[in-house]
């Protein structure tokens, strides 16, 4: 519990500033206010998602460390398959 306590400040400030930073170079502030919001929400949603999967994945495997590393790639892979980050950008140019 004080780990992911001590993580919390961390896990919020990084995707906040992220965000942040890339929603002001892609020139989408000109846009309404709650797509900013909506967009530093989901990073935040992520980075706190793949900290719990990561704490998840140790704890299951404390006394095997390979087994941890290969089982994170394996639970990584589909979810990055499923997002669309194989998509085809000829789909996109509408």
């Amino acid at each position: 519990m004080s780990k992911v306590i001590c993580d919390l400040p961390i896990q919020l400030s990084i995707p906040n500033l992220f965000s942040v930073i890339t929603y002001i170079m892609t020139g989408q502030y000109h846009e309404d206010e709650w797509r900013l919001y909506y967009f530093e929400m989901i990073c935040i949603l992520i980075a706190l998602s793949a900290n719990s999967q990561g704490l998840m994945i140790s704890a299951l495997f404390m006394k095997k460390p390979t087994a941890a590393v290969l089982f994170g790639c394996f639970t990584a892979t589909p979810m990055s398959l499923f997002s669309g980050i194989i998509s085809k950008l000829l789909l996109f140019s509408h």
